[in-house]
């Protein structure tokens, strides 16, 4: 039998936590993680549901590998989210799939897969566990990292108690459950003493860390902590619900040198209608992007906008696109609404048609690349602090690389043209010679190594900090 297994991860990143905690469970149980599908005899698809476009990706990578088991590969397993809401009806539409494992016994694939191999193929159980376990990814788990070495995502917690009516998540994921902090400080140590130099913190809503514990100033708390581990560089948070920024927050991000001035704030939408049927509770969003202005000037703020929600208006969508052009982020993703069953969106009416929605994306994409594409140009000629990630995919002759407002695969990169290997995993002092839209380009200082010391300057391009009198604002 051929134990070699390739774990496919689709979605987000706090779904490749997952996947690497899979990894390592695979791998304790005598199966050997490898890189490439031909290599494999066993196939494991991690899967995303969230949205329609992760459902048919979902789908389109398991028929994909459907194909494979005619030749090298001899057992297909898929796990996640996909068989945590769909479940037994995959059994029966999928019958080429050996065996589907839910969220709530991931963790022990490694185990239940060993098992089932010595089983009779007459005698296997095609569907472990799809009932919903709240306690199933809360206890600390080895992890065999997907990620270069320099770098890795910590997720701090699990699940959504929020009600947003377009959302699935609670509902596969169960309410949000923060995770002890002692162990992802004992984990974010493990990553330092192994080479890591930045962790990017990731949960459904990062900024709720602790909430369920009923308790005040969990993450800025947790930020502090982290800061002071040898090695750790580079500490950055991704998905602050808006409801969630509050002054200690944003006091701890401007305060902490080893935290990236980086704000990944999905608001979804403006108008206070919209928002209401959304549910999405907080206040106006406005006023909350505003204050992050106010207090953190030198921040790059990123978020998600959601178009064509049930009941949107030509002039709903019009006061968005009002506010993006306003506002100016320095980045944004926008989705399309998908109706997903089991939802109260679902069941609102009007739908707006999907040609209208995409339209709306396309508008608002448009008026993003024009924004990015002038930001980016005044980029040009400052010098930043870089993390040089690995060489170019198009051409090895370069590197790529991230600055502080530059999250792997989710924001552009730094081209670096005839970079030095020995730059990889390190940071660098970068002065930026051109643009590509989305991307930049960059040429290396000379001696422009870091040590693992460094001030709030090494963020921003030389000679541009926040005054010292805006400490009065977070009192």
């Amino acid at each position: 039998m051929n134990k070699s297994v390739h774990l496919i991860s689709l979605g987000c990143p706090k779904n490749l936590v997952d996947s690497e905690v899979i990894l390592a469970g695979l791998s304790s149980e005598g199966f050997r993680p490898v890189d490439q599908t031909e290599k494999a005899g066993i196939i494991v698809i991690n899967t995303c549901c969230f949205i329609d476009e992760a459902k048919q990706e979902s789908i389109d990578t398991i028929l994909e590998h459907v194909r494979l088991k005619e030749h090298d590969c001899e057992t297909l397993v898929v796990c996640g989210c996909l068989v945590q809401r769909y479940g037994k009806r995959l059994v029966t539409l999928l019958p080429e799939v050996d065996l589907f494992v839910g969220i709530a016994r991931m963790r022990q694939l490694g185990k239940i897969l060993r098992q089932f191999l010595a089983l009779a193929p007459g005698k296997r159980e095609r569907i472990f566990s799809i009932q919903t376990s709240v306690r199933a990814w809360d206890e600390p788990a080895p992890r065999l990292l997907s990620t270069p070495q320099h770098y890795a995502y910590v997720k701090i917690a699990d699940g959504c108690s929020h009600r947003c009516t377009f959302c699935i998540i609670p509902a596969i994921r169960g309410p949000y459950r923060s995770r002890p902090t002692a162990d992802i400080l004992s984990e974010a140590q493990g990553l330092a003493e192994n080479g890591v130099r930045e962790i990017i913190l990731v949960a459904q809503d990062t900024g709720g860390y602790g909430t369920d514990r009923e308790e005040t100033n969990f993450l800025p708390d947790l930020i502090k902590t982290l800061a002071k581990i040898d090695g750790l560089e580079w500490i950055r948070i991704l998905y602050i619900h808006p409801f969630r920024l509050d002054p200690k927050l944003l006091q701890t991000i401007r305060e902490e040198p080893k935290c990236c001035p980086y704000l990944d704030i999905p608001i979804q939408h403006v108008s206070p209608g919209v928002l209401r049927r959304m549910g999405r509770e907080g206040g106006d969003v406005r006023d909350k992007l505003e204050r992050v202005r106010l207090l953190l000037p030198d921040a790059h703020i990123r978020t998600s906008l959601l178009v064509g929600f049930p009941g949107e208006t030509d002039d709903e969508f019009d006061e968005l696109l009002k506010f993006v052009k306003e506002f100016r982020f320095e980045s944004l993703g926008v989705f399309t609404y998908s109706r997903e069953e089991g939802t109260p969106a679902a069941k609102m009416k009007p739908q707006v048609h999907h040609l209208t929605r995409k339209q709306r994306r396309r508008r608002l994409m448009e008026v993003q690349a024009r924004i990015v594409e002038e930001k980016n140009q005044h980029r040009i000629g400052k010098v930043f602090d870089v993390m040089v990630d690995g060489f170019d995919d198009a051409d090895p002759r370069n590197l790529i690389g991230r600055t502080f407002f530059q999250t792997p695969d989710i924001d552009g990169t730094v081209l670096i043209p005839g970079g030095a290997p020995s730059h990889i995993g390190r940071r660098v002092k970068v002065k930026i010679i051109g643009s590509n839209l989305y991307d930049l380009i960059g040429q290396v200082q000379p001696s422009s190594c870091h040590s693992s010391r460094y001030t709030r300057r090494d963020f921003f391009d030389e000679g541009h900090l926040p005054v010292s009198d805006r400490d009065q604002l977070f009192s």
